[in-house]
């Protein structure tokens, strides 16, 4: 519950649900995901999505007679909202916006190397741990992958314009389609040495034509 209790410390208003479940129709980034609906006051909402390998037995676990289990996961779903995306906090994950004129602008640095904190925020940071999670998360995968990359999503108020990162690390990908903008963040890239991941993300307002 690390990040649910990363929100609660920033005041955050938190609606939880814990469920352990085969991730069969979810694209299996959102299991490990940070996503944030921006309005033009640059408030709004934060979701925040989470792997726990080892969770607490749940009640078919603890009722249950004549099984073994052999392997548990668990995906923890963070919900709440935010008054100044710039007083938004994460593990490290720090947002600024643009200065005035042009496109209104969004800034978001990510820390890199083994002290990076947010990582473990959204998933284990050992490759061994997220394998052993999988069995119950995607037990039909063959490579199972679940928990290797984190998400960080943006829904803006208008058309992206731009979205692109810095850092070059390897494996990192930002794309855009229409008002979202997406960074795809290997966990081994965030934990290796290297400057911060920056990020930025730029828009036409809708009204504007």
């Amino acid at each position: 519950m690390r990040l649910a209790a990363t929100l609660r410390a920033l005041g955050l208003p938190i609606l939880l649900a814990c469920v352990s479940l085969t991730l069969w129709a979810c694209d299996q980034s959102d299991a490990s995901a940070l996503k944030i609906t921006l309005k033009a006051d640059f408030s709004g909402e934060v979701l925040a999505s989470s792997i726990l390998v080892k969770p607490a037995e749940g009640p078919a676990q603890k009722a249950a007679s004549g099984a073994t289990w052999s392997t548990s996961g668990a995906v923890v779903v963070s919900r709440g909202t935010f008054a100044d995306i710039t007083k938004l906090e994460l593990g490290g994950i720090k947002f600024a916006v643009g200065g005035p004129g042009g496109d209104p602008m969004l800034r978001v640095t990510l820390p890199r190397g083994s002290d990076a904190k947010w990582p473990a925020l959204f998933t284990d940071t050992s490759k061994d741990a997220r394998r052993a999670a999988a069995g119950a998360l995607e037990p039909s995968a063959k490579n199972p992958t679940i928990g290797d990359t984190v998400k960080i999503e943006i829904t803006i108020p208008g058309v992206v314009v731009t979205a692109g990162e810095t850092s070059k690390a390897r494996g990192v990908n930002s794309s855009f389609e229409e008002s979202r903008a997406t960074l795809l963040i290997p966990v081994e890239a965030a934990l290796a040495p290297g400057d911060p991941i920056v990020w930025h993300v730029t828009w036409r307002e809708a009204s504007v034509r």
